[in-house]
């Protein structure tokens, strides 16, 4: 009994420990996502401010601009399909003990 009680704890901390990481994960998602969005709204004023001086969609201000908010929101895209597969990867895995199992009474 005592030795089925040990496995339900340690099942629940690690399921503990998988909800833990899940939210850091996400909160990884959601700063990164945050500090993306300003340098996008940053670029888009600079972009503003530099309007009259550049107004040829093909002077080359504008072309690295078109550039790096592409690249941004390619980037953004990327880590949170991976940081995706990586919960869906830890959920998939199955419960496994951290430390050797102790042989069983019963062999």
């Amino acid at each position: 009994m005592t030795e089925k009680t040990n496995q339900e704890e340690e099942i629940r901390r690690y399921q503990q420990s998988f909800l833990d990481r899940e939210k850091a994960l996400q909160m990884v998602i959601h700063r990164m996502s945050a500090s993306l969005n300003l340098l996008t709204c940053v670029l888009k004023e600079t972009t503003t401010e530099m309007l009259p001086i550049t107004k040829e969609k093909s002077h080359p201000y504008w072309v690295l601009v078109e550039a790096c908010l592409s690249d941004m929101e390619e980037t953004t895209e990327t880590m949170e399909r991976a940081l995706t597969l990586i919960l869906r990867k830890e959920q998939d895995q199955p419960f496994h003990h951290d430390r050797p199992s102790r042989p069983s009474m019963n062999s």
